[in-house]
Order: C-alpha cells, then structure tokens, then sequence
C-alpha cells in the first residue's frame, strides 16, 4: 500500500452510521453545494474544490468542480486525514508531507500538491467529510480564505441538517468574481442568523437573517457591542466572563458546539436559540463567528409532541386499565381474523397467556360451534355482521351517520368447546370499529369480539324455574291435601269418629309440611338481606344434637331407618346461637333420613378436635353423583337422580351452608368408602369472629 493511510477516528461506526441516516451517498447533485465548492475555488484560487464523504472504503464527492472522478479509495484519501481535525488542515507540498509524498494522487493524476480541508460536522459534532481546496503547486492560504473556507463548511454542514430535516433545498446563487462578494452572498443566503464579532465584541458582520430576527438593521447593530444588543441582561455577566476567559487562556468550552441559549429581540422579548461559534483570524486578529437559529416552533413542536405521548400514554393506561376491569373476554381481530389483543379474561377462555394468543387466527384460540356441534367460523359472523351494517344503512339511507354507524355491531348466543372437551354457553358480542371497514390485511384491529360465559346464568335461570315449579308444586300438594279432607270433614258431620281422627291428622301433618317450606323460603331471604340476628351463648352440642335425634324419631321410625348417635362423655361448649344451631344439625340429619333407604343406617356424631367441635352425620344412602357434588349447596339445587325423585325444594343444604358460615363455621360433604354421604359441619369453639356477624346479641 501506497502513502499512510489515515487512522480511524475512535467513533468510526458511530460515525458511518451518522453518515448513512444523512442519504448523503450516491445521491443526485445539489446545486446549492456545487455553488459552495465553486465559492470555495473561486475565494481560494484553486482549480478543485470539493465536498468528500469519507464512507467505509471510499470517499466519495458530493460536489466538486476541477475534478472528473466521483470516488477514490479511502487508502488514498486527504480528507481521511482532515476529518481528525477540528479545523482546516493544510498541506503546502505534498511531496514534502511523509503521509501523502508516495501517494498515488501525489505521484499521478492529478498531481495533488495542495492541499487545505476543513471538516463538516453535524449536529452530534461527528465529522462526516469535508469541504476541501486542491491546487498542482504548492502553496498556502490567506487568513481571510481559511475563515472563507470555514465558514462554506459550516454551511454544508447546516446544508446536509437542513437537507435531513426538511428535505433537499435547492437555491442558486450568482457566482461572483470578487472573493469579499462571494463571502458577503454566503451570509446573505444563510437561513441562519450570522452574527461576526472582533476580539472586543463589537459586531463586525450582522446578516439579513440577523436582523429579520432580531429587529435591528445591519446598520443599527454594527460596530456595537453584541452583548447590548441580543444578550439577555440576565447572561450578560456570563458571558463577558468567558470570553475574557478565551481571549486570556485560549480555553473556550462552547467553541465549535451547538448549544441551546436565551436570546434577546429588539424589543426585549426573550427567545430560545440554537447557538455554536467558532474563530476566524481576520488580518492577523482574532474574530468569532455566531451562528443562531431561533428554535422556538421547534421546541414547541417538541413540546406538542411530548403533551402527545403523555396523552397516549393515559389512553394506553386507560384502555389498559379497562381491559383488565371487565369481567368479559375481550379480543381485537384484524380484517382476515387474526387475534391482535386481548385481556386477562380472554387468555383465561382460551386457556393460553396472551403471547401465545396474538397473531393467531380466531378459530384456532376459540373453537364456537353451534347447538348441532357444527363449528362456526368467525368470518362467517364477520360476514353476517357486514350484512347488518349493510342492511341497517340501507334502512337508514340519508340518516345520521353516527346512527348507522352504531348499528355495525351483533350479538350471537354460541357453544364454546373448551380445552377439556367441557362446552360452555358464550354470548358473542361483536363490534366493527368506526375506522376498521372491510378486510384490509394490514394487520390493524377491525373488530371487537366481546365473549361473555352465561353458563352460569343460564343454570341460575333454569333452577329458578324449577324452584318455581317445585315451590309451586310443593304448595298446592298440601293446601289441595287439607282442602280435600277438610271439605270431607264438613261434608259428613256422621263420618266415624276413628276416620274423622285420621283426616285431621293428615290436615296437621300437611300443615306442617306447609309451614315447613314457607319458613325455608322466608329464611333464605332472611339470609340474603342480612336481617338474620344472633343471639351468642355456651351452647351444649350434646344436647342440640339428641334434640335432633327425638325430633326426627317417628320419621326414621317410618321409614325402619336406624338413628345411631356417638358422643364422648363429656363435650365442652360452643359459644353458637342456640337456634341456629340446632336449625343446622336437624336440617342436615333431616336430609340423611329423607336419603337413607327402608332398613338403612344413619350416624351422627360430636367431638373437639384442637380448638374446633366438628360434628359428623353419616347415611347409607345413594349419595351424591361426583359431578353434582360442587352444586349441592346452591340455591334451588336438587341432585337429579335417574328414577328417583324426593320431595323438596332445593333450599336445605343452602340453608345449611350460609348458617354455618355466619356462625363462622364450615360445612363439606364427601362419600363414605362403603357408600352413602358423610357431611362434616366445623365451628369455632370460640365463636364467630367479629367481623363476620352483621347482627349480633
């Protein structure tokens, strides 16, 4: 390899990346930058100038004008060298330079022996090429010509800004003669404000852009001090500190860097601008060149956009925030029905968390059939939906927009085939989003399916009609009963004495049996409202439960069931209502005998175990079907058995249940190895806590 080739800069790849997000490379030719490499030949009275972009492997030029070829090799390349400098970098001779004597741009065409670059650096201070001056004879450059050639790198540098933020600017600009006119046009055309200063801070140079921005006139402002006039008084001391600082030391922190700054109009009006400086020398003296841009739209701008974010951000969070409230799943489907959100609830019906979920087809998160198990499509309810927009803005043609609009929604009552193979009734509720019409596959949300699982309702629904039904029944068996006998008894003032002794016995046990479930039905509302009192006191559980025991005597006598009782010697007592209590223990032994065939056995049974009384009644009854097994406490809830049917109204293990927990206790049922039902009710013996007695004596 020929030459030296030039180190990499310590930022190369940040550097190269730089350069890429400018487009500068292989792009077309820009007359505004042709014109600067023409002023720079022009000003410094060379026959090449050019605008170089120093890429991985090569450079290549931008603008040139002296100069046939659009690249040459990195390896070979001046302006490698130039881009590790903060200012011009001059080469006299290069054949006397050791970097570039056996350079074969030095050694062959076209014969470089000049050589002066200075770097052009964006906004970050990355140095992405350079603006550069090539002469065939050795030579050097005035003052004026550096500071010239400084200042038409700065304007490619704002150039490629403005081209990366805006857009390609184009501008011509008569090419003048004079090299003081050609400097003069630079800073007339400059969208930014120009403001040059000698070493006692008086203005020299106060371009158009200054005065359109400031209110003073190139006349007014120079040969005063700039401080006066678009320093804010309150920077002022500042600033006259640190450039005293600079003129003394040399140090000049802000030097060559954009920063943002207060500024001052005419008027005193305040404003932010975009401020960087650099020194020219001029004659042997040192001068500084301002370069300001006001930023007030674009810190507004960027302030609008930061009200934006926080604005989406609280929609995000709310939306957010609404998803994880409703009680619905709720999925957004884009137009070929695709999953492309959904919420906790929605994860927890398709039995996958949402990851898994989003960018799968609905049909295959959700399996819908209908009542004959036949799978329902969701495009086929898309379908049916656009149907209804269609017809409805048919119906309302001419109308409210808004109104045919809100009509783009459905709801379908479907089966949901869950992972386990278990179907559950969903109600669908399906919504097309205002913006989200036809099928577009661009993957945006066009659909809202809202599925609600009414398994539950439905049930609710259906025992009430049977409760309805049982209630109903269960009413008029007994009132028919005593009308019937009662209507007998008057009707035959000679019936035998033994028979008319039957009939009233019969009137008194159906009575009791209406009395029986009107007080059932009046103490779940008793329940439910909360107005049921306790009255707390040692209760003997012995003696509640052979109070049971002989109240259930003649039934189980009836039906040959034996009533079996186990109770240790001595039970300490529970603090309970005594009523509620024993309500529990006769409604719970009650069901064992209802339950337990002719000739069968049922057990109850009292002990302490830690600081608890559990109290176990045991049948040899059918028991309860494992699936019916979690329902036997809900309200209205009767255990279908195929062939049997007992009397009764669904409401006595719910009684049971809510009892037992107001006093604090729990009730569990489970079956007996060798059949039958065990039911393990467990209190404190301490009592109820507080905070679970709303009502208490």
């Amino acid at each position: 390899m020929s030459g030296r080739s030039a180190p990499l800069p310590p930022d190369e790849t940040k550097r190269l990346a730089a350069l890429r997000a400018h487009e500068l490379l292989d792009s077309s030719a820009e007359t505004a930058l042709d014109d600067l490499v023409t002023l720079a030949a022009d000003i410094c009275g060379t026959p090449i100038s050019l605008i170089s972009l120093i890429d991985a492997n090569r450079q290549w030029f931008k603008a040139k004008v002296g100069l046939s070829v659009s690249e040459t090799s990195r390896e070979q390349a001046f302006c490698a060298h130039a881009i590790l400098e903060e200012r011009v970098m001059v080469v006299a001779d290069a054949t006397r330079d050791p970097r570039f004597a056996d350079n074969p741009l030095v050694t062959g065409p076209p014969h470089i022996r000049f050589y002066a670059g200075a770097p052009l650096t964006n906004a970050e201070g990355i140095a992405l090429g350079t603006l550069c001056v090539i002469d065939q004879v050795p030579r050097t450059l005035t003052p004026l010509q550096l500071a010239a050639l400084e200042i038409l790198s700065r304007q490619a540098a704002a150039h490629f800004e403005l081209r990366r933020a805006l857009g390609t600017v184009s501008s011509q600009q008569a090419r003048l003669q004079d090299s003081n006119a050609l400097l003069r046009a630079i800073v007339e055309v400059s969208l930014d404000c120009i403001v040059m200063i000698d070493e006692a801070g008086s203005i020299l140079e106060f371009s158009p852009e200054a005065e359109r921005t400031f209110g003073y006139t190139r006349a007014e402002a120079v040969g005063r001090p700039m401080v006066d006039l678009i320093v804010p008084p309150s920077l002022r001391e500042a600033h006259q500190r640190g450039f005293a600082h600079y003129l003394a030391t040399g140090d000049g922190p802000v030097l060559n860097k954009r920063i943002e700054i207060r500024a001052m109009r005419a008027d005193g009006a305040q404003f932010p601008v975009e401020l960087s400086i650099s020194r020219v020398d001029v004659k042997g003296r040192p001068a500084f060149v301002a370069y300001l841009r006001d930023i007030t739209e674009r810190q507004q701008h960027q302030a609008e956009q930061v009200a934006t974010a926080a604005r989406l951000q609280a929609e995000v969070e709310l939306v957010s925030t609404t998803l994880a409230a409703v009680t619905d799943g709720i999925f957004a489907l884009d137009g070929a029905g695709r999953v492309r959100l959904t919420n906790w609830q929605a994860e927890q019906q398709a039995g996958r968390r949402g990851e898994a979920v989003v960018g799968e087809a609905f049909d295959r998160v959700l399996s819908l059939e209908d009542e004959r198990g036949e799978p329902i499509p969701i495009l086929k309810v898309l379908g049916d939906l656009d149907l209804s927009v269609r017809e409805w803005s048919a119906k309302l043609s001419g109308g409210d927009v808004h109104e045919r609009r809100s009509r783009g929604r459905i709801s379908r009552q479907v089966l949901l085939r869950r992972s386990d193979g278990t179907l559950r009734t969903v109600l669908l509720n399906v919504t097309r989003l205002a913006t989200g019409a036809g099928h577009g596959d661009d993957g945006a949300p066009r659909v809202v399916i809202a599925v609600r699982d009414i398994s539950e309702e439905i049930e609710a629904a259906k025992s009430k009609r049977d409760f309805v039904h049982v209630v109903s029944h269960e009413l008029r068996t007994p009132v028919t009963s005593i009308h019937g006998f009662v209507s007998a008894l008057l009707d035959s003032p000679d019936m035998p004495r033994d028979t008319r002794v039957e009939f009233l016995q019969i009137v008194c046990t159906q009575s009791s049996r209406l009395s029986q479930l009107v007080e059932e039905i009046l103490e779940v509302a008793r329940l439910e409202s909360g107005g049921l009192p306790l009255y707390l006191e040692e209760v003997a559980t012995a003696e509640v439960v052979r109070r049971a025991v002989l109240g259930l005597q003649h039934e189980a006598q009836r039906k040959a069931v034996r009533v079996g009782t186990v109770l240790p010697a001595t039970l300490p007592p529970l603090r309970s209502d005594a009523a509620r209590l024993q309500s529990v223990v006769t409604n719970v032994l009650s069901n064992a005998v209802k339950f337990t065939p002719s000739g069968g056995d049922v057990e109850i049974s009292a002990a302490v175990v830690g600081d608890q009384m559990q109290i176990v009644v045991c049948d040899s009854g059918p028991g309860i079907p494992e699936d019916q097994r979690d329902r036997v406490f809900e309200k209205f809830y009767r255990v279908r058995r195929p062939g049997t049917e007992v009397p009764g109204t669904g409401l006595g293990l719910s009684i049971v249940k809510s009892t037992v927990e107001l006093l604090g206790g729990t009730v569990s049922l489970d079956t007996r190895g060798g059949g039958g039902l065990r039911v393990l009710v467990v209190f404190p013996l301490a009592g109820p806590g507080s905070a679970a007695l709303p009502n208490v004596s």
